[in-house]
């Protein structure tokens, strides 16, 4: 498409990809969602740029740094400037504009520029739905990982009404690179284990680095053996077993 930037890395033309939902439609089936293109370069895996038309402007706000796309009727934001945040550690994506940064960074990062690593047990995640929690972490004024939590006593799948997760099960969980080794995700988890006293579970396949900090967590406080579950579907009788025992 002409009026395309040239990559900054490696100064080839960049083209474009279906990246994310508008904010206002984070929330909605995918089949009512209205997505918005990335521009993208596929020599360097990077998407630093979102595309916008005239009518996806305001869902950004008045304080979102969008410019005219060269030689064209539309409009682009730097993918970074959407990551902006004013907090601190973990916190609860609680609006719109929290929860599409959740799907930028899962989308945009996650897939594209740091991809899941197959080899580590690693694999691509599902976008939410309007039923789960969404967590974020922030940094240095940047939103630089994320998890989401299927609550306990939601209804586990949109196609079928009667299934309900049976514990908070963490169904996805990611850090920038940037940031790994520094504990984030551990907080994560002590976190939970402290805003509910129950079973806490993690959707399978579980990562190889997931894997070695819940043993680590098992193995330091005896305390969470009973409490940390490996799961499928919602985690009812039969669909979870419990991690301490399965390292035995």
């Amino acid at each position: 498409m002409e009026g395309f930037e040239v990559c900054r890395d490696c100064h080839q033309k960049m083209g474009k990809i279906e990246l994310v939902p508008t904010p206002t439609d984070v929330d909605k089936i995918e089949a009512d969602q209205k997505w918005l293109y990335g521009i993208y370069c596929k020599q360097c895996r990077k998407c630093p740029l979102l595309m916008l038309g005239d009518a996806d402007k305001a869902s950004f706000g008045p304080n979102a740094e969008i410019e005219t796309l060269p030689n064209s009727k539309l409009y682009k934001v730097e993918v970074k400037d959407l990551l902006k945040t004013e907090e601190s550690g973990w916190f609860v994506a609680a609006t719109q504009l929290q929860r599409f940064q959740q799907t930028l960074l899962n989308n945009a990062i996650y897939t594209l520029e740091e991809p899941p690593d197959v080899n580590e047990m690693e694999s691509e995640f599902s976008l939410p739905t309007h039923l789960d929690q969404v967590k974020l972490f922030g940094d240095s004024g940047a939103v630089v990982g994320f998890a989401v939590i299927k609550l306990k006593g939601k209804q586990s799948s949109l196609e079928d009404p009667f299934a309900v997760n049976h514990l908070n099960i963490v169904d996805a969980v990611f850090v920038r690179k940037s940031h790994r080794r520094k504990g984030i995700v551990k907080k994560l988890i002590g976190k939970l284990l402290e805003e509910d006293d129950g079973y806490l579970g993690f959707s399978e396949p579980i990562s190889k680095g997931l894997q070695n900090l819940l043993k680590s967590i098992l193995i330091s406080d005896d305390r969470t053996r009973d409490r940390l579950w490996s799961c499928t579907r919602g985690g009812g009788e039969g669909d979870k077993k419990n991690i301490w025992m399965s390292m035995k």
